[in-house]
């Protein structure tokens, strides 16, 4: 009898330890929360109070009961680092109901969110207001809602580092559907390594403020933009941009942008820099076989397209209208369904040292523009003139080479 009062004893000690769970009341929470007492039930909103910290071991789940959010007030440090066998999760009971995200509100530098599945909430996933030195890294950020901007990350503030992420199947809903996977208005952003896919409306990754470097992302598989950029002082450089509904890279009112190394292929248009972009670099870049323009440059200024490979796009490799001071050279433009080059109404355009070939139109057509100059190019094989020029205001075109192209009238160059 002893023997079996022990072993009952011992059973109903094993089963505690197996479902031990902690319920968290709403109110101010700190210290350490512990795997062992996981899973824990957040039946409230908590906040890390001010100069406080709160460190979540690795193995931790953190259960939202209802529509409550987790905040992280002024000056307070929040380190939630899992491992790569040992996540954190941060998920609703019901998520039909969800839950409100993390909050990060003028929150202590260095703060860390690590190896975190972050799921199921009806605002950002993370929510970040001058939150400086905030790590996001390793994370799955999947299925967030967020009723503005930001479905999967809103970054409002400094010196913010996103890497190593999955940001899948997030949405915002804001009348202008700004960022579904990231929205970052702030200074010295970097976002790199992440893989960004099928995500919503909007600028999936969404960069307003000064100081971004984008680099080596996968971008695909987003319902609109992949990159939307109203910033300045940016790079965007080897990042896998393909497969978005939208624009791969839309630039507007941007400065001081370099694009470079990147392979953009099967968006709507490549690049578009419009409406006031300046002084923006596209280097070195693959555009392959998008669904309308390679490079499109709509009322920009300042703008070199230089050493890019612009193939098989379903209308003109590059197309530059109402803009001022383009300079297009060392590029190979070849088999793009419309025009190779086709500028309408710019001014001060220099054309050179490019392979223009094998386009379904025109290799080089200039219509009613200013301050034209084409030399160097090797333009052949194209199935309209090499080059045509109609309502041109001095133009220069000189040391061309010009065969095979296919035009009934003025195959090599029409001038009229």
């Amino acid at each position: 009898m002893k023997k079996l009062r022990f072993l009952l004893v011992a059973f109903l000690l094993v089963v505690g330890i197996l479902c031990a769970e902690t319920h968290i009341p709403v109110g101010n929470i700190s210290g350490v929360l512990l795997a062992s007492g996981s899973p824990y039930y957040v039946d409230g909103e908590v906040h890390i109070p001010t100069d406080s910290s709160l460190i979540i071991e690795p193995g931790c789940s953190l259960v939202f009961t209802g529509d409550y959010a987790f905040v992280v007030d002024s000056a307070a440090l929040l380190r939630a680092v899992g491992t790569e066998t040992d996540s954190i999760f941060f998920v609703p009971q019901d998520t039909t109901i969800g839950w409100e995200g993390i909050d990060l509100i003028k929150s202590a530098e260095n703060c860390a969110i690590s190896y975190c599945r972050i799921e199921w909430s009806r605002s950002s996933g993370i929510h970040a207001e001058k939150a400086y030195n905030l790590m996001i890294s390793k994370n799955t950020i999947i299925e967030n809602t967020s009723s503005d901007v930001g479905g999967g990350i809103y970054c409002d503030g400094s010196n913010i580092t996103i890497s190593d992420n999955i940001i899948t199947l997030n949405k915002a809903l804001h009348i202008f559907t700004e960022g579904s996977g990231i929205y970052c208005d702030g200074f010295r952003i970097m976002i790199s390594n992440n893989i960004i896919i099928e995500n919503g409306e909007g600028g999936i990754v969404y960069c307003d403020g000064a100081h971004f470097t984008i680099s080596n992302n996968i971008i695909s598989k987003n319902y609109s933009r992949g990159i939307f950029c109203h910033a300045s002082n940016t790079t965007i450089t080897n990042n896998i941009i393909t497969r978005n509904n939208g624009f791969g890279i839309d630039c507007f009112f941007a400065d001081d942008i370099t694009i470079s190394d990147n392979m953009i292929s099967e968006n709507r248009t490549a690049i578009r820099c419009y409406f006031g972009s300046y002084d923006i670099t596209i280097s070195n870049n693959t555009i392959a076989e998008n669904h309308c323009i390679g490079i499109d440059c709509n009322a920009a200024n300042n703008i070199t397209i230089w050493d890019n490979k612009i193939v098989r796009n379903f209308l003109s490799g590059v197309y530059c209208y109402n803009s001022n001071h383009i300079t297009i050279s060392n590029n190979t433009i070849t088999r793009n369904r419309s025009c190779g080059i086709y500028d309408l109404g710019s001014n001060n355009c220099t054309i050179s040292h490019n392979a223009v070939s094998k386009n379904g139109g025109k290799g080089i057509y200039c219509y009613s523009a200013n301050n034209v100059t084409i030399f160097d190019n090797t333009i052949t094989e194209n199935d309209d003139n090499g080059i045509r020029c109609r309502y041109l205001d001095n133009i220069i075109i000189s040391n061309n080479t010009i065969t095979g192209n296919k035009a009934d009238l003025g195959g090599g160059i029409a001038i009229y």
